[in-house]
């Protein structure tokens, strides 16, 4: 994480590479597979005046399958992203959201997306929050991905819309 005060931001990025490889008998044939990914992470948090601050969070995976001369190359992209606005010292208004795009085949994606907001007021040693999530109600995300031997199925059940109202006291 790079923090360059003049520019009142903070940047960061990361990757990594992998790569593998397996035998597995189809129908009494024994099949090689070799496989490489790797994937890559940037964060950046700006606060160009001293009431907001947007944050931003991205990460993109690619993989490679290879065997008996075929190939299967996937994608991932997923990101996410924040807006703080301060109204007052005390006050925290918040909305952030979460994309994901996963190439299932090729030219075939998957997608989601979450919204979520919320609102802090701290005062002394009370905190109240108030939390509003999942404001689209995305309830499911499923998908399957065939890589040409082995067949992958995800499938995610998400809380629906939600509104949380907390009160936190600290003696």
């Amino acid at each position: 994480m790079k923090n360059i005060p003049s520019l009142f931001a903070k940047l960061g990025a990361d990757g990594r590479y992998s790569f593998g490889g397996d035998e597995q008998a189809v129908n009494e044939t024994v099949v090689g597979t070799r496989t490489n990914s790797y994937a890559l992470h940037g964060n950046a948090t700006i606060t160009p005046v001293p009431w907001l601050e947007l944050r931003y969070d991205v990460n993109y995976g690619w993989s490679r399958s290879r065997y008996s001369e075929k190939s299967n190359t996937t994608t991932s992209l997923s990101h996410s992203g924040a807006v703080h606005v301060f109204p007052i010292a005390n006050l925290d208004l918040s909305l952030d959201y979460d994309h994901v795009r996963r190439q299932l085949a090729a030219d075939q994606y998957k997608r989601m997306s979450l919204f979520n907001a919320s609102a802090q007021y701290k005062r002394k040693r009370l905190v109240l929050r108030l939390e509003l999530d999942n404001l689209l109600n995305q309830r499911h995300y499923a998908y399957t991905l065939f890589n040409g031997i082995n067949t992958y199925t995800y499938a995610y059940t998400l809380c629906g819309r939600t509104v949380v109202l907390r009160a936190t006291f600290k003696l």
